[in-house]
């Protein structure tokens, strides 16, 4: 018995790492019936190991993916890591589209992973259908709309107007940025600081030279008593 559960015990790790190692490659579609010339978007994704190198078909000039769908866009490949970083999903998508009604099946894309060819495992497909046309009620259909009236009339004297507005409102934003920016008015007055005494009583002595001779005896001593008194009182008050 313990032979036999070792084998099983094998045969159980072995096929867990080799689906944990293949290779799986999806194709779907975002939808399934458009109108001609909507654009529907195929997906292709490849479960892979991490670190596997993965080349999608790209198409350049040649933009036909089948007969009667064009490919109008490729996506960057986009990357997913899961089962703790170990396997990878990656994808890009194809914007396709058809300009003639029909049902149209997209053969397995191959994809290249570490050089190696891989499909999907089934293909997908897609219905594009014609816009629908009542044919039965040809004529009945609206005509074409009547000439609208004029509801505006410009005239010159509203030319005449914008252009005195406009005059109003430059004078105004000039006379508001003249009476922010106006300065305080100010005067300069020159205040002459009063002599001082001592310098009055010093003049005032120095005049008695001049005209000392012309002077009494007694106006010789009281003139310049009476000026020096002058003086100390000037002084006093100061």
């Amino acid at each position: 018995m313990k032979w036999l559960r070792r084998i099983c015990l094998s045969l159980a790790l072995f096929g867990g790492m080799t689906v944990a190692a293949q290779v799986v490659v999806e194709m779907k579609m975002d939808t399934a019936n458009v109108l001609v010339g909507q654009q529907v978007q195929l997906t292709t994704s490849v479960y892979c190991n991490t670190g596997a190198r993965v080349e999608f078909p790209s198409f350049g000039k040649e933009r036909t993916l089948v007969k009667g769908v064009e490919v109008i866009d490729q996506s960057a490949v986009d990357t997913v890591l899961f089962n703790d970083k170990n396997r990878l999903k990656i994808s890009r998508k194809y914007r396709i589209t058809s300009f003639d009604s029909a049902l149209y099946t997209i053969p397995p894309m191959e994809v290249l992973v570490d050089g190696k060819a891989y499909t999907a495992k089934a293909p997908v497909g897609f219905k594009v259908d014609m816009l629908e046309v009542d044919t039965t009620n040809v004529t009945n259909f609206a005509g074409p709309h009547a000439v609208l009236p004029q509801t505006f009339l410009w005239k010159s004297t509203y030319t005449l107007l914008s252009i005195v507005a406009w005059m109003i409102l430059t004078a105004a934003v000039v006379v508001a940025v003249l009476l922010t920016r106006r300065k305080p008015l100010t005067t300069k007055k020159i205040i002459i600081p009063p002599m001082p005494p001592f310098k009055k009583a010093s003049a005032a002595l120095k005049g008695l030279t001049s005209d000392w001779k012309d002077k009494k005896c007694d106006d010789k001593i009281s003139h310049p008593t009476h000026l020096l008194s002058a003086g100390g009182s000037a002084a006093f008050l100061a």
